[in-house]
């Protein structure tokens, strides 16, 4: 993955909170990766400042981030 071909849709700190949207963008067709990046090494205590990155096509970016800024739908009918 060249990091110049792929842009970050959204970031969390919750990972339970990027797989869901990963699976939301999954559903809509559009390809999406996951990184975390893990910035426990910092001697400073800042609180928990790991952040998991979701990561889709430049192409695909615009319809992602206007998904990840969507409400999902209720599975319920």
């Amino acid at each position: 993955m060249k990091e110049k071909d792929f842009m970050v849709v959204e970031k969390f700190s919750n990972p339970m909170d990027a797989e869901f949207l990963k699976h939301r963008l999954e559903n809509a067709g559009i390809e999406a990766t996951i990184a975390h990046v893990d910035s426990s090494s910092f001697v400073l205590d800042v609180g928990n400042i790991n952040q998991v990155r979701v990561w889709v096509a430049n192409a695909d970016f615009e319809k992602a981030k206007e998904i990840a800024e969507s409400e999902p739908e209720s599975s319920e009918s």
